[in-house]
């Protein structure tokens, strides 16, 4: 069984998107479900470089917040060229809890803010299993509500 599944035909596909399709098929990628934790983790810092241009946002400010046990939460703050004042969304990038960071989706947060016109605020939760649940679900309400 191949481990991007056909079901994602090329046809329904845009251009870009069935090229980087491809590109990640013919690089050899496994699968995230047949990797380890610390293949997983090195392996989603390594696709940054199929995220695109970095498009230019009026504001990108790291933030910390300071959780109760005196611990901080990573942040950063991406603000539009847009008119104030802007809804703000919290963003919690992707990876099972277990991977990603909040600067591995940088680009992409860049094109939420550009397109959405929302300043948006990429948290780093902690992940598992390290930090056991709710720890990331805590910070996501600790980010969102204060």
């Amino acid at each position: 069984m191949h481990p991007l599944p056909n079901a994602l035909s090329d046809d329904r596909l845009t251009p870009e998107a069935a090229e980087l399709l491809q590109t990640i098929r013919s690089s050899g990628f496994p699968g995230w479900s047949l990797m380890e934790l610390g293949q997983a983790r090195a392996v989603i810092v390594q696709m940054k470089a199929f995220a695109g241009l970095q498009e230019p946002v009026a504001l990108v400010e790291p933030v910390e917040i300071s959780r109760p046990d005196g611990t901080r939460l990573q942040a950063t703050l991406y603000r539009p060229h847009a008119a104030e004042p802007m809804p703000v969304m919290v963003y919690m990038h992707g990876g099972g809890w277990a991977i990603g960071s909040h600067t591995a989706v940088d680009e992409l947060v860049r094109t939420l803010v550009n397109r959405s016109e929302c300043a948006i605020l990429a948290i780093d939760y902690r992940l598992a299993p390290e930090h056991k649940y709710p720890a990331a679900l805590h910070d996501v309400l600790l980010a969102a509500y204060g």
